[in-house]
């Protein structure tokens, strides 16, 4: 994700990345990208970099949420910092 909200940024990059939409091809990086973007629903008119970017916040939401919840990671983090 990190990699696609940043070639598609770049005019040049974003040209490429059109060109080879137009080829399908199922393990293709942006077959890939559809794939996971397809779980954000429910929000209309959204670029594919929006969704991109809202993407990311999700994982990252989610793996906060997930280090906070979990106990071996909250064991490692106290030693860590001992």
């Amino acid at each position: 994700m990190n990699l696609y909200t940043r070639l598609i940024k770049n005019q040049y990059t974003r040209d490429i990345i059109k060109e080879l939409a137009e080829y399908q091809n199922d393990r293709d990086f942006i077959s890939e990208i559809l794939n996971i973007t397809e779980r954000i629903e429910g929000i209309e008119g959204l670029t594919m970099l929006e969704k991109c970017q809202l993407n990311i916040e999700i994982n990252i939401s989610e793996f906060k949420n997930q280090k906070e919840t979990n106990t071996n990671a909250k064991k490692l983090f106290r030693g860590f910092q001992d």
